[in-house]
């Protein structure tokens, strides 16, 4: 079976090795279940966005709550998938059956859009940001002082932006 991923329209196939290429833009990831932890997805999408490489994101993964790689995704909006999901492969013969749960998992700035666009396949779940979150940029705890805020002030959130317009 191939399976791909795409990044800037390019798709990177299991033999391609995606994770030793930079991801840049705008990036969907169906990562090849089982032939490289999920960890290791899992690190290299949330480094790429937070070294502002990736504008945004969206990955579909395991919905494994208790296992330690997924724990970082919680700092991130998610919809988790009503039901288990259908996959159909290259072929497009026959379907196979996700053996779990998975959820869709979102890294960027339109939440909303996220959830408009995912909601109907699941529930979207938004990480609660009142008392203290990371800052992307310098990694510092802070408290936001809106519901969206990405950055833990105007430098950080500066630094980003010149981050991304580098791309």
């Amino acid at each position: 079976r191939q399976r791909q991923m795409c990044i800037r329209d390019r798709y990177f196939t299991v033999e391609d090795d995606g994770l030793k290429h930079r991801w840049a833009g705008n990036v969907w990831m169906n990562h090849p279940y089982g032939l490289i932890p999920n960890r290791e997805w899992t690190r290299k999408i949330i480094a790429e966005y937070n070294a502002g490489h990736i504008k945004q994101a969206c990955f579909i993964c395991n919905a494994s709550t208790s296992e330690g790689w997924f724990q970082p995704l919680y700092n991130y909006p998610m919809c988790f998938i009503a039901g288990r999901m259908k996959f159909i492969p290259g072929s497009g013969q026959h379907e196979s059956t996700a053996g779990k749960g998975s959820a869709v998992i979102y890294l960027g700035p339109h939440v909303e859009r996220f959830a408009q666009h995912f909601g109907g396949l699941g529930r979207i779940m938004v990480p609660y940001l009142l008392t203290g979150t990371q800052c992307p940029i310098c990694e510092r705890r802070f408290t936001p002082k809106r519901r969206d805020a990405l950055y833990c002030g105007q430098a950080c959130n500066q630094k980003a932006k010149r981050q991304r317009q580098k791309q």
